[in-house]
């Protein structure tokens, strides 16, 4: 099974703890799909759509990177590693408005890379630990 990441706008630290007493984060980021998709396919005009809230993006008919949003207000955006995610990550962190922090990491693993304004490919390529 391929390896799974998410990005969402909280740290995924927050739920090391099984403790139900202290109160998790919550944020107000809504990700709109039809907006999202709009402004993606600027970038990638070949980028696809999988029903129901999932997309693909193509290079030359030869599948990249692709996820989905799902959880409250479609925050959590759940990634396959393909071609081009460093670049998506990248472009994904201009898309959501700065005010909003993006956390990147392994589904079942609590290390994460937050995703400042100033983040590369380089240093997403370095937290994934994978020859790009």
């Amino acid at each position: 099974m391929p390896t799974r990441y998410h990005i969402t706008p909280y740290d995924p630290q927050a739920w090391q703890s099984d403790d139900d007493t202290i109160p998790k984060p919550t944020s107000d980021l809504h990700i709109f799909f039809s907006d999202f998709m709009r402004q993606a396919r600027l970038v990638w005009p070949d980028m696809g759509v999988r029903p129901p809230r999932g997309w693909a993006i193509y290079y030359n008919q030869e599948s990249g990177v692709s996820g989905s949003f799902s959880g409250d207000l479609f925050q959590i955006l759940s990634l396959s590693i393909g071609r081009g995610f460093a670049e998506f990550v990248v472009w994904y962190r201009t898309y959501i408005p700065s005010q909003y922090p993006l956390f990147l990491f392994e589904e079942g693993d609590w290390d994460r890379l937050e995703l400042t304004g100033k983040i590369t490919e380089a240093d997403i390529i370095a937290f994934l630990g994978i020859d790009y």
